[in-house]
């Protein structure tokens, strides 16, 4: 699923940073960009760094790929 329409970050680019041991917001918005310019996403980020970890794509089990967060 797309998180920032902005950048084109999806859920599974969160999974993989996170998976990496960079499960913050600021982290994401420096890597990827998302969350920085227009923020809608800012609380998707947050909702997916939150889950519970349950393998490297545990972001994956969010909302069907061609639902998009971000408004822009």
């Amino acid at each position: 699923m797309i998180i920032c329409q902005c950048t084109g970050t999806t859920d599974r680019d969160i999974a993989r940073l996170r998976a990496e041991g960079l499960g913050t917001v600021a982290a994401v918005a420096k890597l990827t960009g998302a969350g920085r310019n227009c923020a809608p996403c800012r609380s998707e980020i947050v909702r997916l760094l939150t889950l519970p970890m349950v393998g490297p794509t545990d972001a994956v089990n969010a909302p069907s790929a061609s639902d998009s967060i971000c408004a822009a």
